[in-house]
């Protein structure tokens, strides 16, 4: 006997995506409900519902619905995806990081185990666990699934700039990021602050004024472009730089910043930069 069985889609369904391309997201919430309503156990509704609500940043109701879905159909990767994303919107990094190790556990060599260890890799970077934010980076490297990813990079350098790998190593990757983004900014500004850790003041105070020029509102880029000034010698240009900086956000200058800081401008024995450092 032939089986002539079809998936039969609720005419609901059809109508719910339409309003997703229209906009109408809340119309588009009502028919997937309603289609719910024919068939509370249809997975695909469930998860499209589940990616609406994230759409539509409400994450805590998109996470129940992922839960549904999983409860489901335990092993879908996409779903748990799904979940795992949720939950770092909700700034449940823990939670999400366990969600993403049970994607690459349980299938390191499946199609989203690269992702996975990506997402854990802003996971932790989040969590400031650097170091095992680097290990990730540095796995997904050797896919190279995400060479082309610009976000891929920075988060990589970002990762590494707290940690003890050496200066050179961090050097390396903003290099080879910048040869396949070469305009990418904020590769650019990891460049401007390596090449000033680096003693090269005048290359960096280049990168620096070109950051700038596209956007001025970066303090640590100031700041960093009054410090090459300072190690170069233009007091004035330093302090105007310096004092750019304070102007957009004083926060900027945690205590922990302060001393270091205050070592390289009085270098210029010029106590204009103290008054400013210490000023309320």
């Amino acid at each position: 006997m032939e089986s002539n069985d079809q998936i039969e889609v609720s005419p609901f369904v059809y109508r719910g995506l339409e309003n997703i391309l229209d906009g109408e997201y809340e119309s588009a919430l009502s028919d997937f409900d309603k289609s719910l309503e024919l068939d509370g156990e249809d997975v695909m509704v469930l998860a499209y519902k589940a990616r609406l609500l994230n759409k539509m940043d409400r994450d805590s109701e998109a996470l129940d619905v992922w839960e549904r879905v999983l409860g489901l159909q335990p092993k879908w990767e996409y779903a748990q995806l799904n979940k795992a994303s949720s939950l770092v919107n909700m700034g449940k990094n823990e939670q999400a990081l366990l969600a993403y190790m049970l994607i690459a556990g349980d299938d390191p060599f499946g199609p989203f185990a690269e992702l996975s260890i990506m997402n854990q890799a802003f996971v932790y970077y989040n969590l400031g666990k650097y170091e095992q934010a680097v290990e990730a980076c540095e796995l997904v490297k050797e896919s190279g699934k995400f060479d082309n990813d610009p976000r891929f990079w920075n988060l990589w350098v970002d990762s590494l700039g707290p940690t003890d790998v050496g200066i050179d190593k961090l050097g390396r990757v903003i290099k080879e990021g910048l040869k396949i983004f070469p305009k990418d900014t904020g590769l650019t500004k990891s460049m401007c602050i390596y090449l000033n850790w680096q003693g090269k003041f005048k290359e960096s105070l280049s990168l620096c004024n070109k950051v700038l020029d596209d956007d001025s509102s970066d303090v640590n880029i100031w700041l960093y472009k009054a410090l090459s000034l300072a190690e170069l010698g233009d007091a004035d240009g330093a302090y105007d730089a310096f004092f750019v900086a304070i102007s957009i956000d004083r926060t900027n200058l945690k205590e922990n910043q302060r001393e270091e800081i205050s070592k390289e401008f009085l270098k210029l024995n010029d106590e204009r930069f103290q008054k400013l450092i210490d000023k309320d």
